[in-house]
């Protein structure tokens, strides 16, 4: 990724490690609003989920420049998601969940910013599901 778009996207995950869970809930709220009939993979305990998607968004910041890295943690995650049931497709609306969510927490949340996390999460995306077929 260009140097710019990983800078856009870490300074936007500092100001999410300053209140992850009102990030997690603003999203899961998101989610679940686009995609209701994916709220029952996520279980009921969305504490948990909140913690696990702070853990990883800080991981994947950390690691955006440094694919090697990026490649078995964010492979190994997507197989874990399809065991759950997450399929392809459902990565769509998350991708949609999180940039809505993002516009509306950050400020300066610019068209570049955009471009950053959605070249990023395609990336993601792509690591999660190579496995998939």
């Amino acid at each position: 990724m260009d140097p710019r778009a990983v800078s856009l996207i870490r300074s936007h995950l500092a100001a999410i490690a300053a209140n992850p869970e009102g990030f997690a809930a603003d999203y899961f709220a998101r989610l679940f609003e686009l995609a209701p009939s994916l709220r029952p993979l996520f279980g009921a305990d969305l504490d948990a989920q909140s913690t696990k998607l702070a853990a990883m968004l800080d991981f994947v910041g950390r690691s955006l420049d440094r694919a090697d890295l990026l490649t078995e943690p964010v492979s190994a995650l997507g197989r874990r998601h399809a065991a759950y049931g997450v399929r392809s497709e459902d990565y769509v609306v998350v991708g949609h969940a999180l940039l809505d969510t993002l516009e509306q927490r950050m400020p300066d949340f610019t068209e570049a910013a955009r471009a950053a996390w959605a070249e990023a999460f395609v990336l993601l995306t792509d690591l999660m599901t190579t496995d998939l077929g």
